[in-house]
């Protein structure tokens, strides 16, 4: 736990989003192994004290820091974090993140205590075991938390030469946050892991960077001058134009995917709003596109935003804005959907009321002279459905897969019909078939629901891997033995069920195994009221 906070400090420290004026600090450069790929720089405190941060908690982060750490987090004057070379993504490569204090500075107790205070190299290190980070003592004011053999590379590095040092040592140093990258070392691991190359993916080209990339550098300042940049450098100037050709391609279509997707999100908005959003998101992808658009210049591409006119603030307030609004849609969207999900078993829940006055007990599977199934009980409250005319068509001496009723599998009544798993021959409106359910025992009547049919389910949506031809006799299997684990997968927010009393009730998907089998046997004897939703 203090591992975990301690790094969340840092983090905190490093990654504000909110930058301030630079302060020189010395970092020990001359450790960065050469078999590392990455290199990431920040001036933690010259950020945290800047007046763009006089809002932040740094009391609090202070007093956490010296409580759990024995140090403070805002006085670290300089930050570097490595990443070493690695030939398997799905095993984390070495690390190591080096901080730098204005003042001789040690590990407290509180996070020492944790540890093994042992000897590397004439410095002090505290270990535990080789898959925990280790914290070396570097000198008096400069402190590392990493993986210990990446560490040991660090310290045998010795001003050592690699094209990541080349970049770094040609930084002027005077961005808040820098980072370097080359690809040489990784790229057969990476092209490795990519997915294969589709055709149909308009995206494709993308995959063929890292051939065409010989490192990245990113640069961010938040002075007077607020301004970001991503400076690719090609291996060569033909695979920079091949990127910037890429990128210009990407963009185009990145923006028509977002924009076909966005229409889609708003079907079911009114006119008036859904116009008034393709409207804005319209306007937003050409202001997107017109000012990330790549520069080159021989094999260097590159990205740059400045705010001297409020481009970054703009972009910012942009992604804000949609991160409002998306979710906003998406529930309206979905409360749209739960609510047509809800009125469809509602009036199946009618149907099989109207069924029962007129036959005196609740509607079965269609079955032969041996009690073999042949068609479901929802092809029997056709006629209560308003379906009569189709009901007429099948024959009902016959399969529901028989030569002629399978052919009407495609005429699936609108009242089966989910939006949320959409099929002209499959519902997931289903009932459980089992002992003690509803559509379990031959003919139910309603005084054979003892639990009381505004505590019983006669039917719920399953999940989209349930769903069953809606005119095959068959349902979800329910066993008192064995979890419920057809339902609570079709929406985020749970699934509907209708009760035998014909209310729906939108019930969790983290819902109790336990209630759950409760409500789904009629006469168990286990009540379960459930408040109104």
């Amino acid at each position: 736990m203090q591992k975990t906070l301690l790094f969340g400090l840092i983090a905190c420290s490093l990654l504000w989003p909110q930058l301030g004026a630079t302060q020189d600090v010395e970092l020990p450069k001359h450790i960065i192994p050469s078999s590392a790929v990455a290199a990431v720089f920040a001036q933690p405190k010259a950020l945290l004290h800047s007046e763009a941060m006089e809002l932040a908690p740094r009391e609090v982060i202070t007093v956490m820091g010296l409580q759990q750490f024995g140090f403070d987090p805002c006085e670290i004057t300089n930050a570097m974090l490595l990443v070493d070379s690695f030939s398997d993504l799905r095993n984390p490569p070495g690390f190591a993140l080096v901080i730098t204090f204005g003042k001789p500075q040690q590990p407290g107790e509180p996070l020492t205590a944790m540890f093994n205070k042992e000897n590397l190299d004439g410095k002090t290190i505290y270990r535990i075991a080789p898959q925990v980070p280790a914290i070396l003592q570097y000198d008096a004011s400069t402190l590392v938390f990493g993986m210990e053999p990446f560490i040991q590379k660090m310290l045998s590095a010795k001003n050592a030469e690699s094209p990541l040092i080349d970049l770094v040592n040609r930084d002027k140093g005077d961005s808040h946050l820098s980072a370097f990258m080359t690809m040489a070392p990784v790229r057969d691991t990476l092209n490795q892991m990519l997915p294969p190359a589709n055709q149909f993916n308009p995206l494709n080209r993308l995959l063929e960077l890292p051939n065409l990339i010989d490192s990245l550098s990113v640069h961010v300042d938040y002075s007077d001058q607020q301004q970001a940049s991503l400076q690719i450098t090609a291996v060569d100037e033909s695979a920079g134009q091949q990127i910037e050709d890429i990128f210009d391609t990407s963009i185009k279509t990145g923006r028509q995917m977002l924009l076909a997707t966005m229409a889609g999100e708003l079907r079911d908005q009114n006119p008036a709003m859904q116009q008034a959003m393709e409207q804005y998101l319209e306007r937003v992808g050409n202001y997107i596109e017109a000012n990330i658009r790549p520069k080159r210049t021989g094999k260097v591409v590159l990205f740059e935003a400045k705010n001297g006119n409020g481009q970054l603030s703009s972009i910012a307030m942009m992604g804000t804005m949609m991160g409002m609004l998306l979710p906003a849609v998406q529930q309206a969207r979905e409360a749209a959907r739960r609510v047509e999900s809800a009125n469809l078993l509602r009036n199946m829940a009618i149907a099989v009321h109207n069924y029962h006055d007129a036959y005196g007990h609740f509607p079965t599977n269609i079955v032969d002279a041996d009690g073999k199934p042949l068609l479901s009980w929802r092809v029997a409250i056709l006629p209560f459905i308003e379906e009569m005319n189709l009901y007429d068509q099948f024959r009902l001496d016959e399969p529901w897969d028989s030569e002629h009723n399978i052919k009407l599998l495609p005429l699936m009544p609108t009242y089966y019909q989910s939006t949320m798993a959409p099929s002209d021959q499959k519902t997931v409106f289903l009932g459980f078939s089992g002992d003690g359910t509803p559509f379990g025992k031959p003919k139910t009547k309603f005084r054979d629901i003892q639990d009381g049919t505004s505590n019983t389910i006669l039917a719920v949506e399953a999940n989209a891997d349930e769903a069953i031809e809606w005119s095959r006799p068959k349902d979800l299997s329910f066993d008192v033995n064995q979890d419920v684990t057809s339902v609570g997968k079709l929406r985020p927010n749970g699934f509907n069920a209708v009760f035998c009393d014909g209310s729906v009730r939108l019930l969790p998907g983290t819902i109790n195994q336990k209630t759950l089998k409760n409500l789904i046997r009629m006469s168990d004897g286990n009540v379960v009221r459930l408040p109104d939703n």
